[in-house]
């Protein structure tokens, strides 16, 4: 199992898999399913003008809107262009933009899918709105309907309106224009206004302190008419000491009626730096809920709340940014309705690494950002696929927009500063049977983007295929080299070693031979024909098991131990009854165990020729063999003792000169050691007993 893992691990197939992702990572090849491009610059029709395109005319194309102010007349205006950029019609207004403010509105009211333009300005202490349809006639629907006065604060009037929600308040087919309007630093009016075109005519609600956003319009509690609602923030401008209900030293739920009249009693969130938000929501019964957050930046904690029929409170949860688990960056909170993956959520907020989403049940979900975002821009369907999309930009003014899953985010750089653009500059731009483009305005230039599904996108897989196949190839061609290389090395190894095997067996054979021969001349010199004559049959009988394995450089212990046994009988015809000799081999020894050939043999006739040769009494030699996965060779005389053969020697000792070369060729080509150690037997009085060698042979190899 170890051997087969380390094959696969060694194998190209998965070497190339890290190396290939490397190079994906490095080739550009884009990770996108969507792409951007900028397709046109243009400059600015009108300088510092607020640019919307929006279908007027419901012809598919939509038309360009300007709105700026017209420094001849020093008067706020309105600038139509054809779907071809060319002036279609001006108007010019009584009046001024109020600055950082919503100033217009373009839906269509009566239904009849013409959209109208609705114009708020100022003129002195008041404030007007005049509606025109451009197409078909060019018609001035109302001109100079007052809408209310705003406190004049050292000379100046301060107001802001917010994105306005459209709605049928009343059930009379006509939708109404429902919106906030709220003085700041003039300190009033504070106040909910609606616009019923049907009937030309404006249903305010009564002012607060309260510094209130319209934020949704359903009707909960299913009584046929929907109830509105409004959260606020606390700006600290008015006090209960000036005496307005609802200061805005703390935030507040209020809730109106189509009537713009309080339904109940607000709500508060008391202190400084609160607010209350409020968003249409549907959870996964497709019930309409409204969810409340409320923000305390004191302790560092929002609550999310969830209104659902005859505002009853569904769920409250609070999410307490101390908590490492969820994001600190509360100036990134969101909260926009979202559906992903076949369910409803609010993204809350996202940080350095993730979106943050809750659900009806208030459980948190985390989806990877997987790029860099600085702001919020928009939510809208950039691609015309019926699902709404993420526009975000960074600080370096790249635009980032992610699909309606909140992935495959898609970068373009503009060279813009997100400082430069305004809300209202910012969309998409129907072009018919052509692709849709997405508009961004600045105060010099108008930008024109292309927004599509990037069809390299696909074809990335095949690039990824591509870069592992060439790869894998790569590595195959490196592992034939290397093998190549290795057989080459191994080929002049195995020649090395077959030119010093033939060299021992050169040596081995006449050494062998002339020791056996050297006993037979000793039986026929002393005319024992008898004797000589079975040792000549013993003599070819070894003979026959030398030449079976004459180009053997290891055998097995079993083909060892027949040899040695064969030699032993022969040498006992030499010495008769004085030699004695035992070969013992525990049982749980394998036969099959891989030995140099005449490992044994050697050491035997070493025993015999330089410790039981000149011994005059009885000589005895023993050979035990044992070991399992590491045999253990053991040959012990009781000859003379190594100290007193040395004064018989007169050879070279050339048989353990030829057993010490097999050694280290059965090493090369087996790779395996083998160790000797050498006893001297000695009595209690230090006499020489014999000789013991005991050799250790590695490993567990067995002939196949």
């Amino acid at each position: 199992m170890k051997s087969r893992l380390i094959n696969i691990l060694a194998s190209p197939y998965f070497v190339a898999i890290p190396v290939a992702v490397v190079l994906i990572l490095l080739l550009p090849i884009s990770n996108s399913l969507y792409k951007i491009e900028l397709k046109e610059k243009l400059v600015a029709n009108k300088k510092d003008s607020h640019v919307v395109f929006s279908d007027l005319n419901n012809d598919g194309i939509d038309e360009q809107i300007l709105f700026f102010h017209n420094n001849v007349k020093n008067q706020a205006a309105v600038k139509v262009l054809s779907d071809n950029f060319v002036n279609y019609d001006v108007w010019n207004f009584n009046g001024i933009y109020q600055k950082a403010s919503t100033n217009f509105f373009i839906e269509d009211l009566n239904n009849d899918k013409l959209l109208e333009i609705y114009v708020i300005y100022s003129r002195n202490d008041s404030v007007f709105m005049s509606v025109g349809q451009p197409y078909p006639d060019k018609e001035h629907l109302l001109t100079d309907k007052f809408i209310t006065t705003i406190d004049n604060m050292n000379g100046e009037i301060d107001y802001t309106i917010d994105e306005p929600i459209v709605y049928d308040l009343n059930n009379d087919g006509w939708d109404e224009l429902i919106f906030d309007l709220k003085a700041g630093f003039s300190l009033q009016p504070r106040i909910l206004i609606s616009y019923d075109r049907k009937n030309n005519q404006f249903n305010c609600s009564k002012s607060t302190g309260a510094f209130i956003n319209l934020r949704a319009i359903a009707d909960l509690n299913n009584d046929g008419h929907a109830e509105i609602y409004c959260g606020s923030s606390s700006t600290a401008n008015i006090h209960d000491s000036l005496g307005y209900k609802y200061n805005d030293y703390s935030s507040w739920l209020m809730i109106f009626d189509k009537n713009m009249n309080l339904i109940k009693d607000p709500v508060e969130n008391p202190g400084l730096n609160t607010s209350i938000n409020l968003t249409l929501f549907k959870d996964n019964n497709k019930n309409d809920l409204i969810a409340i957050l409320l923000k305390n930046a004191t302790n560092n904690q929002i609550q999310i709340e969830y209104l659902s029929q005859n505002e009853t409170p569904l769920l409250t949860k609070t999410i307490d940014f101390n908590d490492d688990n969820l994001s600190k960056q509360t100036t990134n909170i969101l909260f926009i309705p979202v559906y992903i993956q076949d369910k409803n959520y609010i993204l809350l907020m996202f940080d350095e690494e993730n979106f943050t989403l809750i659900d009806a049940e208030g459980n948190i979900r985390k989806i990877k950002k997987s790029a860099n975002i600085t702001s919020f821009i928009k939510q809208e369907d950039f691609d015309c696929d019926r699902n709404n999309e993420f526009l975000f930009m960074n600080i370096d003014g790249k635009l980032i927009i992610f699909d309606e899953n909140l992935q495959h985010p898609t970068l373009a750089p503009t060279n813009i500063s997100p400082f430069e653009l305004h809300k209202d500059n910012i969309g998409i731009k129907h072009n018919g049977d052509e692709p849709s483009e997405i508009y961004l305005g600045t105060s010099d230039y108008l930008y024109l983007f292309s927004y599509e599904i990037d069809y390299q996108y696909y074809l990335k897989y095949l690039y990824w295929l591509i870069i592992y196949t060439l790869t894998v190839l790569f590595f195959k061609g490196v592992i034939k080299v290397q093998n190549i290389q290795q057989i080459r090395k191994k080929r002049i190894e195995e020649t090395i070693n077959s030119l010093q095997y033939k060299t021992i067996k050169s040596q081995i054979d006449p050494h062998f031979m002339f020791n056996v021969l050297n006993g037979l001349a000793i039986n026929v010199a002393n005319s024992n024909t008898e004797e000589a004559y079975n040792q000549i049959l013993m003599f070819s009988h070894l003979l026959r098991q030398q030449m079976t394995r004459i180009d053997k450089l290891n055998i097995t212990l079993k083909e060892e131990i027949e040899f040695v046994e064969s030699y032993l009988a022969l040498e006992k015809f030499r010495f008769k009854d004085d030699f004695e000799y035992k070969i013992n081999i525990l049982n749980d020894v394998n036969l099959n165990f891989i030995i140099p050939r005449m490992l044994i043999q050697f050491l035997a006739e070493n025993s015999i020729k330089h410790g039981l040769k000149h011994l005059t009494s009885k000589k005895q030699l023993t050979i035990s063999i044992s070991g399992i996965n590491n045999v253990i060779i053991t040959v012990e005389d009781n000859g003379i003792g190594r100290k007193e053969a040395a004064k018989y020697q007169t050879d070279s000792g050339q048989g353990l000169q030829l057993l010490n070369k097999l050694i280290r060729l059965h090493k090369k080509t087996c790779n395996k050691e083998i160790t000797f150690e050498y006893i001297d037997l000695k009595d209690d009085e230090g006499n020489s007993m014999g000789t013991r060698v005991v050799v250790w042979v590695e490993g567990n190899k067995t002939k196949n």
